[in-house]
């Protein structure tokens, strides 16, 4: 199924994002050992919970096949997909959705111990074809999908455990320390800390990805926050009164390619500037018009690493009890 010499994934490298790449050479290991891999092309989803917005994840994921299917490069070389491991409910529709845009050759279905865990079918092609579990897709005629399926049995996360509350991650760290992890090897990679550059508000657009915000508020959201650099047509942008002021998105949010990743040191209204640490080329950033947040935020290690006066929203600690994290135990109960 994977040529010997090199093959092309799509997959997500950071998190938040979908991107396409060619795998010239093995890797192995957790994701957060795979951030040196070069993209030929990455989209940020904006979110790390899909549940949230499954609708741009299919539009993200048709426009890296379509990439893939009209790109010279790719013609030769085998598709890898890898799929997301949520087998239920709304994460169900999109892989019927994803495997009937793809037209896959082959497909591997792996099968744990803990039934919820699987998919509630075996997915093969007249299954899909005529599956009714779909988000934006229709049934399709089984003839138009053709593929090889194989089935195995997943290696278990621990032989000790007895159901799926043993929280075993094959001795990997829990989802969250593993997302950290990923960012912390990005960062070094790119050699934190980066340049700092001084841009313009007038001439960005900022949007929000993972929420609504009104665009009054919009700077207290990108204020030391990690954002996705990108270049957005005029189209797209709502223009502010006050030629002095960025721009916002539109009513809705475009697919446009990934240009880098970049965090939000400070922003200076006064005089009319936003302060922007990134590592791409400076070739690059001249194309960037608009700035892109999204629920990927920067590990906390990173902030508390610096022990310098004065650092950006940090505190001692307060005695005020609504500043604690909230407990599952002292939710109010629902019949009361």
């Amino acid at each position: 199924m994977v040529d010997e010499q090199t093959s092309c994934e799509i997959s997500s490298c950071v998190p938040g994002y979908l991107s396409v790449g060619i795998i010239s050479q093995p890797f192995l290991g957790p994701n957060f050992c795979q951030v040196d891999r070069s993209t030929e092309l990455s989209v940020y989803l904006g979110d790390i919970n899909v549940s949230n917005c499954p609708g741009r994840f299919m539009k993200i994921t048709k426009k890296l096949i379509d990439f893939v299917r009209v790109e010279a490069r790719f013609q030769n070389l085998p598709v890898v997909v890898n799929t997301m491991g949520w087998c239920r409910g709304v994460g169900l529709m999109l892989v019927i959705d994803t495997i009937r845009y793809l037209q896959p050759t082959t497909l591997v279905q792996l099968h744990s111990r803990f039934h919820r865990k699987n998919y509630p079918y075996s997915l093969d092609h007249n299954t899909v074809a005529n599956s009714r579990d779909c988000w934006d897709s229709t049934t399709c005629s089984s003839h138009h999908l053709s593929y090889s399926l194989l089935e195995f049995l997943a290696v278990p996360e621990s032989v000790s455990a007895k159901d799926m509350r043993s929280k075993d991650y094959w001795g990997l760290p829990d989802p969250r320390t593993t997302r950290e992890a990923v960012l912390l090897s990005y960062l070094g990679k790119t050699g934190w800390p980066s340049p700092v550059y001084r841009i313009p508000l007038a001439s960005l657009t900022l949007g929000v990805l993972h929420t609504t915000v009104d665009p009054a508020s919009m700077l207290a959201v990108f204020n030391l926050a990690l954002v996705d650099l990108c270049e957005v047509k005029e189209k797209h942008t709502r223009k502010p009164t006050n030629k002095s002021v960025y721009s916002v998105m539109g009513g809705s949010l475009p697919i446009v390619p990934s240009l880098g990743l970049g965090l939000v040191r400070n922003i200076d209204m006064t005089a009319g500037v936003l302060y922007l640490a990134t590592s791409i080329h400076t070739s690059v950033l001249d194309r960037v018009n608009c700035l892109m947040v999204g629920s990927t935020r920067l590990p906390d290690s990173v902030l508390l690493s610096h022990r310098m006066k004065g650092s950006p929203y940090l505190a001692s600690g307060s005695a005020n009890p609504l500043d604690n994290a909230w407990q599952r135990h002292h939710k109010p109960r629902g019949n009361l």
